[in-house]
């Protein structure tokens, strides 16, 4: 299973304070962010890597994550 998604570089606003996550490990993402489609959502990763492992391993076993609403 190979991972479907591209870079895609993050706008950088220095009046905000959030910081964009991993969707699989959680570590913040700067710059540029691996950007893919699974099961119909948007999910942002930190490197392909991660989509895989999500889409193979987590996906299969704990289902959809829980969305949270900002």
């Amino acid at each position: 299973m190979g991972a479907a998604g591209a870079w895609r570089e993050l706008r950088a606003d220095r009046r905000c304070s959030t910081v964009q996550a991993c969707t699989c490990c959680g570590r913040p993402v700067f710059g540029s962010v691996w950007r893919a489609e699974v099961d119909g959502e948007t999910h942002d990763f930190c490197e392909p890597r991660c989509e895989t492992l999500f889409t193979g391993y987590w996906l299969p076993r704990h289902g959809r994550p829980a969305r949270t609403e900002a």
